[in-house]
Formats: structure tokens, sequence, C-alpha cells
């Protein structure tokens, strides 16, 4: 559902506190904060102490944290990211789609930690064998580390589930780059123009 943009600071701040202290939408108002913390408005810095003051005095789970964290990389906001989802994996090490966040945020973020995203991704993998998400951050993780064939096997394995996947095409574009392919780079860039425009 289109949720109506707030006009105001205050007004959305009131809304979001009165949404709180209700206690019945607190993931809503959470989920909500973290939008307008990671939007170009007005008011984001706002939203970000309120989210920030929210978190640290209510009982948070990993999921919380999971969830604001991917919106900072929506977002492209990585060393936010990085913030939340460290959070995120120190109360819970098991989850695999925080290792998997973790490790995106850590390969985009402005001070790149690649052998740690790298290792996060194996754990990953070993509880979830040949996800094509985590697939996709490891295929991620080995082009900044330009092992190309092993991104490549990455990326190719995971379009078998993902085939319309155009992040997975470009980064597979880029790689045949790397690797002189430059007519099955083509063909890559090709296939996603094709699915952009059937998006249009």
């Amino acid at each position: 559902m289109h949720q109506k943009p707030f006009s105001t600071a205050k007004d959305a701040l009131d809304i979001l506190d009165t949404a709180w202290a209700s206690g019945t939408v607190r993931q809503s108002v959470l989920k909500r904060l973290a939008l307008l913390s990671c939007s170009d408005s007005s008011f984001s810095e706002q939203a970000d102490a309120v989210l920030g003051d929210l978190l640290v005095n209510a009982n948070v789970t990993p999921d919380v944290y999971n969830m604001v964290g991917s919106q900072a990389i929506r977002s492209k906001q990585f060393d936010k990211a990085k913030v939340y989802l460290e959070r995120a994996f120190r109360l819970t090490r098991g989850n695999p789609m925080v290792l998997n966040n973790l490790a995106l945020a850590l390969v985009r973020s402005s001070s790149p930690d690649l052998e740690r995203a790298l290792q996060l991704t194996q754990d990953a993998l070993v509880i979830l064998p040949d996800h094509p998400d985590v697939l996709s951050t490891r295929a991620e993780v080995f082009v900044a580390m330009k092992r190309w064939e092993e991104a490549r096997g990455d990326l190719e394995e995971s379009l078998l589930e993902r085939p319309d996947d155009t992040d997975n095409r470009r980064l597979l574009a880029k790689i045949c780059d790397e690797m002189g392919e430059t007519s099955l780079a083509d063909t890559h860039r090709r296939r996603v123009s094709e699915i952009e425009s059937m998006l249009d």
C-alpha cells in the first residue's frame, strides 16, 4: 500500500511517536522511521535521531536491526547499514540473511573488508547452500577481489534460479569485459535492456 508522505518533520515524528506509544504497530513505526532516516527528505536527520533513541531504549530483536540495515542498503547508505547489521550479527550469528546483508554492506562500504565479507558469505552458504542471493553477494565480493572466474561461477549458478536478475547480468558483463569476452558481455547488456524494457 502506498504511504502518504508527511508534510513536515513535526507531523511525521508526532504521528510515529503516537503510533509507537500505542504499542500495537511498533514494527511498522520502526520501518517507517528507517525509510525516513535513509531518505533525501529535509527531516531525515531528525528521523535518524528518533530511530536511534527508540532502538537504544526498546527491546530490539536482531530482525529489527536487519530490517533497518537492509533499508539502508537499498538507500545506498552502506556505512549506516554496516552499523545496524553489525548489531544484528552480534545478537544472532547464525541468521544467514544477516550474514548475507552484512557481507553486502562490508563490500560496498567506504572502507571495504573483503576478507570478512567473503567469510560471511561462506558461512551463510553453509546454512543455505546455493541460495541465489548469497551467491550473488559472494560474486560481488569476488569481483571486488578481481577473482573473475569464481565470481562468474556464482553468478551463473544464481541466474539458473533468477534468469531475469539485471544486477547479476550487469556484473557478468563486467566480468566478461575484464576477461576479454566482449561479445558475451554485450549479450548480457542486451538482455538487461530487454528485461528493463519489459518492466517499463
